[in-house]
Order: C-alpha cells, then structure tokens, then sequence
C-alpha cells in the first residue's frame, strides 16, 4: 500500500469515527448507515416543534442526498380527539463540537441533546429546548411502535412519580 493511500484511509476512517464519538453522532451515523430510521414518540413531558395535542408523533429520519452530520425528517401526528394526519418536515443538523442537533421546521428550531445511550439500541432519551424557553423538554422515542423499549427506558429514568406522558 503506497504511503498517499494509507493516509487517505487513516483520513477516512478517522472521519468516521469522529460522526460517531458520541450517542447523538451514533444515531446520526445510524441514519447515514441505514438509509432511514423510524422513531416513534412514546414519551414526553412537553412540546417543542410539535402541537401540545398530537398524539402517534412518528419521525422518519432521511438521510438520502445528506452530508454525513445532516438529516431530513417527515414527522407525522394527530391531534387528540381526531383522525386526520397531518405533517411537518424538519431538517436536523448535528453539531459535533458541542454534540447536539439543531432541528428547524414550519419557522421554529429546537435544540436536541441525547442524554444517555440507546436502550437496547432500539429507544432513545432526548432533551429538547427552545431557544426562546429555558425550560428543557425530555421525550422517549422508540424504533418499534409498541414502545416496549421505551417504557423499559422510562422506568429507568424517570422513577415515580414520573411527569413524562404516554402520548401513542
């Protein structure tokens, strides 16, 4: 192997391994790796990009035609009390340096922050803030609908009395 290859190699993968040297790059990685990542909201103690009253908030997180630190995400929801489906599109963008997302969609943007590992792999534990509100907004998402994950994930985070509501 000529040295000028073994350095371009030694560049890649210092590259990345870098995107994901931490949770929040993982899952961003997990995204470029797979194509997209289905995430099911299970639990929330509030709102940021959401309204206060959707319920089966689904993200599916796009990574086609994305650098590696950037995603697109279609969220769909529906209100408490109705049946029609409605959308929201939203760009993620990691910031490795400080090791959070920037999510913007429909005018408005949250901060993402992952506060611990994946559980099983499969549910996730964010912090969400407004830029507006000093006020963090915790949420559990699972990759399956069932939310098994993630209420084994709750439990562990949030011990009773727990404010972080099931919202499938």
């Amino acid at each position: 192997m000529s040295t000028k290859y073994a350095h371009v190699v030694s560049l890649i993968a210092a590259m990345a391994a870098v995107v994901g040297a931490t949770d929040l790059g993982d899952f961003f990685q997990r995204i470029h790796d797979e194509g997209s990542v289905t995430t099911y909201q299970c639990y929330r103690n509030g709102t940021t990009l959401e309204p206060p009253s959707s319920r089966n908030f689904t993200v599916l997180w796009r990574s086609e035609g994305q650098r590696y630190n950037r995603a697109q995400a279609t969220c769909t929801y529906v209100l408490e009390g109705d049946t029609e489906e409605h959308s929201i599109e939203v760009s993620a963008r990691y910031k490795r340096r400080k090791d959070y997302g920037i999510l913007s969609g429909q005018g408005a943007s949250a901060y993402l922050y992952q506060l611990q590992p994946p559980y099983q792999n499969e549910s996730y534990y964010f912090k969400e803030e407004l830029p507006s509100s000093d006020v963090p907004v915790f949420k559990i998402y699972d990759t399956d609908e069932t939310c098994t994950n993630a209420k084994a994930l709750r439990d562990q985070v949030c011990p009773e009395p727990c404010d972080l509501e099931y919202v499938r």
